[in-house]
C-alpha cells in the first residue's frame, strides 16, 4: 500500500539530449530506483512548459526508511 509519493521534476542537460535522456532515465534510472526498497513504482509525465518532466514514485514504506535505503544506494 502506498505511503507517500514523491514527486521529482528534470530535464535534460540540453535540449538535444531529449532521446538520451529518455532512455536512461526509462533503461536505467527507474529500475534502480525501483530496485531501492520502499519504492513501489514510479510513473512519468512531461510537464507543461515542454522541456521538463515528471516522476511520481510511489513509496510503500515510511518516508525515513525509504530515504535511508536511497541513501545507501547512492554511497
Amino acid at each position: 500500500m502506498t505511503k507517500t509519493l514523491l514527486l521529482v521534476e528534470s530535464k535534460p542537460a540540453r535540449p538535444d539530449l531529449v532521446e538520451e535522456y529518455h532512455q536512461w532515465h526509462e533503461q536505467t534510472h527507474v529500475p534502480e530506483m525501483l530496485d531501492i526498497e520502499g519504492f513501489a513504482s514510479a510513473r512519468r509525465w512531461q510537464a507543461v512548459d515542454g522541456e521538463s518532466f515528471l516522476t511520481l514514485y510511489e513509496i510503500d514504506s515510511d518516508v525515513e526508511t525509504a530515504r535511508a535505503n536511497l541513501r545507501e544506494a547512492l554511497s
